[in-house]
């Protein structure tokens, strides 16, 4: 857009889209996928990743996952778009992310195929690993209990799936939905908002990617947006774009804390807030005009910035859809044990699930 040139920026440095060049390793963000890149080193089974929305969790799994050796992972996302999905229709979503071509038409059928799958990796020495993002909306038990049938799926000794399931903090009482499957959990991870150096170290990050200057934004105008953005980077991406525009109809070329108010006004922000001032919500110390306290420094070294896959597309998921089926026919309340030694013939996989599933599934 032409007003972005203005400030000298050569394309929108606050996109909300989830575009990895844009990625920034904040302390918060660089602490939660060690975390996570430790559970899928080791094997762990069940992993969440919590945080408020607009906490940045969606970026961080996508860059997770652009890191992990093809050699030594399957791993593929799936994003839940819909809050009524059933057993099947998440079993069948997993299903055709591990390669299975044609997902059956029951839960029970759906199930063979993915441990017919996870034994190929296995045998192949690679570790499936399934993000599955904005968990919090699979709000069936039914789903629940898939999961944790697919958790407990093993193979000589092991078992054979490493889960993130990422999403807001209500996600913890969506996976207690099946009673057996919080005491499947190996690790939780939460994302925190960012503090003012961080977030004087995040904006800049974004500035200097899309091509301009630090200074563009000073440190007052940091801290409001640091304030009124609660320190969520969705949440200060939309209100430092938004502010940019408002410096743009002043005829100025620099981002000054009144743009931020306007524009966190405009957009409601200050009602979430709840102080009636930006000065009351301001941390002791904080400067920037804040009596006592001390400007912090915006023109800081942005380390790590390379042009390398600015073109790059991020990978496209399928739109996805439900399948008409029942969401009843997983009984939470007796967890299976299941041990598979060996790769048995397609036939006695599934006379050995029906078996092994026989207190799990309601024909």
């Amino acid at each position: 857009m032409e007003h972005l040139r203005e400030f000298g920026l050569s394309r929108d440095p606050f996109v909300n889209d989830p575009v990895l060049q844009f990625y920034y390793e904040s302390p918060v963000h660089r602490g939660a996928e060690r975390r996570l890149m430790r559970g899928i080193a080791q094997h762990k089974g069940l992993c969440l990743l919590l945080g408020e929305p607009g906490a940045g969790k969606s970026m961080l799994v996508r860059h997770l996952l652009e890191e992990l050796e093809e050699e030594a992972y399957e791993a593929s996302l799936l994003s839940i778009v819909r809050g009524d999905a059933d057993a099947q229709w998440l079993l069948a979503r997993v299903a055709a992310r591990l390669g299975v071509e044609e997902p059956a038409e029951t839960p029970l059928e759906t199930l063979a195929q993915c441990y017919d799958r996870l034994s190929a990796f296995r045998e192949e020495g690679r570790r499936p690993v399934i993000v599955v993002d904005d968990a919090q909306r699979l709000r069936d038990p039914a789903c629940m209990a898939a999961l944790r049938a697919l958790l407990e799926l093993e193979y000589e000794d092991h078992h054979l799936l490493t889960l993130i399931l990422v999403g807001e903090p209500g996600l913890d009482a969506v996976v207690a939905l099946d009673p057996a499957l919080p005491h499947r959990l190996d690790m939780r991870v939460t994302l925190d908002p960012f503090d003012v150096p961080t977030a004087t170290a995040y904006l800049a990050h974004r500035v200097s990617t899309a091509g301009g200057h630090p200074t563009l934004l000073q440190p007052e105008t940091v801290q409001a947006i640091q304030v009124l953005g609660r320190g969520l980077p969705r949440r200060m991406n939309t209100l430092a774009d938004n502010a940019l525009f408002e410096a743009h109809l002043s005829s100025r070329t620099q981002v000054l804390p009144e743009d931020v108010e306007r524009a966190a006004e405009a957009l409601g922000y200050r009602e979430d807030l709840g102080p009636t001032s930006l000065a009351d919500s301001m941390p002791p110390g904080v400067g920037g005009g804040i009596p006592g306290g001390e400007p912090i420094d915006l023109t800081h070294e942005v380390a790590g910035l390379s042009d390398d896959g600015l073109d790059e597309p991020m990978p496209a998921f399928e739109e996805l859809e439900k399948d008409p089926e029942e969401a009843s026919l997983f009984e939470p309340e007796s967890p299976p044990t299941v041990v598979m030694d060996g790769v048995p013939a397609p036939s006695a996989v599934d006379d050995d699930v029906e078996e092994l599933f026989d207190n799990l599934i309601e024909d």
